[in-house]
């Protein structure tokens, strides 16, 4: 009977639709899998898809997993899932709202996916990708895996080759293309694949690359041609073989512990939050979705800080969670005023907003930063005005705090200058900053709002400061934002 007929193949195709089905539920990526399923059953057999018996027993397999998916309208209420839908003041915030475009977006992962990357910036990935495959398997595994696709072609077992490359190649590129920041757990299935192609490589080490039958095991009865070719080839290519755990193992050991102390350092962070008895109905607001996700764990598993509302950047696909600056901006306007508070310090906001570090580790958001300075100047720079300076002395020189107004977005990350002279243009001081800093930078400012850039200038004890420089500049060449300012300065 050839091979895609009869009930054996019709069980067997059932049971792989049955499981792709599976995997798609738990991850939209699985349909990767699909143009390698296609090519491997093209190279095994032409007509595979001619057998009705076998699609009259594969379409209710592979349709049977998909009821999984009725799972999320049913947990999507908000006793049953209460994170999708917080408290924001006096609206709830409701990530998934149990409409079909909700659920078709859920599904499909449109609801969380951040879109994708040009050909450049796929192309620029490609080192980082190389850095992946080197960390995980190291040359002896990247060695291993070259041999057993070589291993592949010589015992002409094409449906496995194409069915691996192809998976490899589509999945790769996906992984270039893809724009989200955690892309390394979507190596996790090439990873899988190098698997299979170490194991081939293990066998024909094994056999001393004898192909006379499909991988021939090892043995005292193997011709002689076998045995001389083991000796030529296997044993030195065998040493990879314990190479390859002896690598990992030691690359990855303090990894572990180093991970073990990251899991404490997290439950160490959120008992130290709770300590601090944010009120209730808090926002809590972090820019990494990592560390706002224990406190859903806390919530829904301990029972702990139930009343308080976690948020993050990009949390949900608007315009008001865009990044760190709006989603702050976000919980000030929430209605009913409820207190708002960062999980930790994030130098540069301060720009933006009104901090208050009096109770560790969280950092009171007191609303938008005081934006009147003490010296007028309304001067043009670039896309922005800036509004004029407040001068502080301080022991050791003096504080200067520029007040920027957007126009316009800066087009990329910018470092601010002021520079400060006497009356016989003598440099007295200066000093350079990312306006901004790490956490709110040129690139996340927006039209319409009013930042304040702080630059504490160290000055001789006997200077007369009588101008100052101010300006913008980016990259290692130094590039300026627009010709810097030169401001006479009021001090009184």
């Amino acid at each position: 009977m050839h091979p895609s007929r009869g009930a054996p193949y019709a069980r067997r195709f059932a049971t792989l639709a049955f499981l792709f089905s599976l995997g798609l539920t738990h991850h939209a990526t699985t349909l990767l899998l699909a143009p390698a399923l296609l090519v491997y059953f093209t190279v095994w057999q032409r007509a595979w898809w001619r057998n009705g018996r076998a699609w009259l027993w594969a379409i209710p397999a592979g349709l049977l997993p998909l009821l999984l998916y009725l799972y999320v309208p049913l947990r999507s209420g908000p006793d049953a899932s209460p994170w999708y839908h917080q408290r924001l003041g006096n609206e709830t915030l409701t990530l998934y709202d149990n409409t079909w475009p909700a659920f078709l977006n859920f599904i499909t992962g449109r609801s969380i996916s951040v879109g994708f990357n040009n050909l450049e910036a796929a192309l620029a990935g490609v080192p980082t990708a190389l850095v992946l495959w080197l960390r995980h398997f190291e040359w002896a595994g990247l060695l291993l895996m070259v041999v057993g696709i070589y291993v592949l072609i010589r015992v002409r077992n094409w449906p496995v080759l194409a069915l691996t490359l192809t998976y490899f190649a589509t999945q790769q590129i996906f992984n270039l293309f893809y724009a989200i920041g955690d892309i390394f757990v979507y190596y996790i299935p090439l990873y899988l694949v190098a698997c299979i192609w170490i194991a081939f490589a293990g066998a024909g080490i094994g056999s001393g690359f004898q192909f006379t039958e499909p991988l021939a095991p090892a043995n005292a009865t193997s011709p002689p041609l076998a045995q001389q070719n083991r000796a030529r080839w296997g044993t030195p290519l065998l040493a990879l073989l314990f190479v390859l755990p002896l690598q990992l193992w030691i690359a990855y050991t303090p990894l572990f512990e180093q991970l073990k102390l990251e899991s404490a350092a997290t439950r160490q962070q959120w008992e130290a939050i709770l300590a601090a008895s944010p009120p209730d109905g808090a926002i809590l607001i972090s820019n990494d979705r990592n560390e706002i996700a224990p406190l859903f764990y806390l919530q829904a598993v301990e029972g702990r800080g139930v009343g308080l509302t976690g948020l993050f950047p990009l949390i949900a696909p608007q315009p008001r969670f865009a990044d760190v600056g709006a989603t702050i901006q976000t919980a000030l306007d929430a209605g009913n005023a409820p207190p708002v508070f960062l999980i930790k310090p994030m130098p540069g906001l301060e720009s933006r907003f009104s901090l208050d570090e009096r109770k560790p580790p969280l950092v009171a958001v007191m609303g938008e930063a005081a934006t009147s300075p003490s010296v007028a100047v309304d001067a043009a720079y670039g896309p922005l005005t800036l509004l004029g300076y407040t001068w502080t002395p301080t022991d050791a020189g003096v504080e200067v705090a520029l007040t920027w107004q957007v126009n316009a977005p800066p087009p990329e990350n910018y470092t601010t200058t002021v520079q400060i002279f006497d009356g016989a243009d003598a440099k007295l001081g200066q000093e350079d900053r990312p306006a901004g800093g790490v956490y709110y930078p040129t690139s996340l400012w927006k039209a319409g709002e009013t930042l304040v850039d702080r630059r504490t200038v160290t000055l001789p004890p006997d200077a007369t400061p009588v101008w100052m420089l101010v300006g913008m500049y980016a990259g290692p060449e130094a590039k300026m934002l627009a010709e810097p300012l030169k401001i006479p300065l009021n001090r009184d």
